[in-house]
């Protein structure tokens, strides 16, 4: 087994109604959402999966970003550097989906290829060409675009794919956003852990029965999804992480306490 290294970096947070992630939740209770990157150290090179949310209002969907906020420390390029890792040396991001809490530093890491789900990827590059506000993320996918990043597209009938020894890619499909990706990794003390991102925001979510969030794009795919990752951790003996799990969050070791192995 390939010895590797998992790094949890803290990238800020967000504070909204609960009913962005569980929509039966009550209407006035709000919920503090962090925000995370994973550091993956890897013999093979480092990989990263996702790049949190960028600083300028202009790079965050309205609609959702409503208080956010991020201490200089929980910058992603400053949680690396405390690392000493470059976003240069960055060779490998899987990007779980591209809404702006996930995919706001993506130019930082221009030597890296970058896995994305292929429905996501063409319904956003879609709605850009359509000029539809509702993607949340038009200016990003222009800015991509003139940067030429170079996107490795996860087809929709492919359900996982091992992008170096005892890293996985899981397809998640359509919950969510139009196309989620997630991590399943092998590590030798610690055991596996399956990364769900937001085709889980949490606990809640996950069930049974699962809870649907108020922010989904598909809901049936999003029942579906959610129990197919909660079996397959449970078969593979996996911790399950959540994508904005407040308590599960707090619990995790970060990167300036240590990291998994």
């Amino acid at each position: 087994m390939a010895h590797i290294k998992l790094y949890v970096l803290e990238n800020g947070k967000l504070v909204g109604p609960k009913t962005n992630s569980v929509a039966d939740a009550d209407p006035s209770e709000l919920q503090t959402a962090p925000i995370f990157s994973v550091l993956i150290e890897h013999p093979d090179g480092p990989l990263l999966l996702d790049a949190g949310c960028h600083t300028d209002e202009k790079r965050q969907h309205p609609m959702i970003f409503k208080d956010f906020t991020m201490r200089p420390e929980d910058h992603i390029e400053s949680r690396l550097a405390a690392l000493g890792v470059r976003p240069a040396d960055i060779r490998r991001v899987v990007v779980s989906h591209l809404h702006a809490d996930h995919s706001g530093y993506l130019e930082l890491f221009q030597n890296a290829e970058f896995f994305v789900h292929e429905d996501e990827f063409t319904q956003r590059v879609k709605l850009y060409a359509l000029n539809d506000a509702s993607a949340g993320s038009n200016g990003d996918i222009a800015f991509w675009i003139s940067l030429g990043l170079r996107w490795t597209l996860i087809p929709a009938e492919e359900p996982e794919r091992e992008i170096l020894p005892g890293v996985r890619v899981l397809n998640f499909g359509a919950g969510h956003s139009f196309g989620m990706l997630g991590l399943l990794v092998e590590l030798s003390k610690t055991g596996k852990v399956l990364l769900a991102g937001d085709a889980v925001y949490n606990r809640e979510n996950a069930g049974p029965p699962v809870r649907l969030p108020g922010n989904v794009c598909d809901r049936e795919g999003f029942i579906r999804t959610v129990r197919r990752i909660v079996r397959r951790a449970k078969d593979e003996n996996a911790l399950l992480w959540y994508g904005h799990d407040e308590a599960q969050f707090a619990a995790l070791i970060k990167s300036t306490e240590g990291c998994y192995e």
